[in-house]
């Protein structure tokens, strides 16, 4: 297992001290493995709910930990959403699945394949499991999804000590693609004003840590 960002034990151990067992929630957890930035954290005994919308990866993710994912989507109403499978590409986002169509590097990802899954607002999703403001962690990687996600949701209610979202503003297949720049934007925004700092970023994440 490799995670997506380097040195990822060693920033969790600098922004959340030692914590055996803590909480995290990871929207797209695809099969809970491969570049999870969870995984390490669920091996060590924390909590967790995995989110993934494609079922067939849901089950993947189920037998990589004892604790089963939902499978479902995460999105600002409570609906149905069509999901473009396309392995760690898959999204709910029909633009997304155009752009990916015109990319060199994420040729062969997508078939056509259509999944529909039921969709929760995250604040739904928290609530129905029990999730206690103020926990550790929170993870969004759904590929152009995002802002849907975090729309809605009244982040200031729950205030998860550290977030990590996929903001790829800098990536160079993205920096002149100007809906998802927008998007970009709006994500940034929504963080600094709701009282998150920039802890680190590259080019595919960024940690915000809440201000104490």
């Amino acid at each position: 297992m490799v995670a997506q960002i380097e040195e990822l034990a060693e920033k969790y151990l600098e922004l959340l001290g030692y914590v055996q067992t803590g909480t995290f929630v990871e929207v797209g957890a695809s099969d809970g493995r491969r570049w999870s930035n969870s995984y390490s954290l669920a091996r060590m005994g924390w909590y967790g709910h995995y989110i993934e919308a494609v079922p067939e990866y849901a089950k993947i993710c189920a037998m990589n930990h004892a604790r089963h994912p939902r499978v479902l989507a995460i999105g600002d109403k409570e609906d149905y959403a069509r999901v473009h499978v396309g392995s760690s590409l898959s999204t709910c986002s029909d633009q997304m699945r155009k752009l990916y169509d015109s990319l060199d590097w994420t040729q062969g990802y997508h078939t056509g394949e259509i999944v529909s899954t039921r969709q929760h607002s995250l604040e739904y999703f928290l609530r129905a499991v029990g999730i206690q403001p103020r926990f550790e962690l929170l993870i969004v990687d759904v590929e152009g999804y995002e802002w849907e996600v975090f729309r809605n949701f009244n982040i200031s209610e729950w205030s998860p000590q550290v977030v990590i979202v996929e903001i790829e503003d800098e990536h160079d297949s993205f920096k002149d693609v100007k809906f998802l720049q927008k998007r970009f934007r709006k994500l940034r925004s929504y963080f600094q004003d709701h009282g998150y700092d920039t802890y680190w970023k590259d080019k595919i994440n960024t940690i915000f840590v809440y201000r104490q």
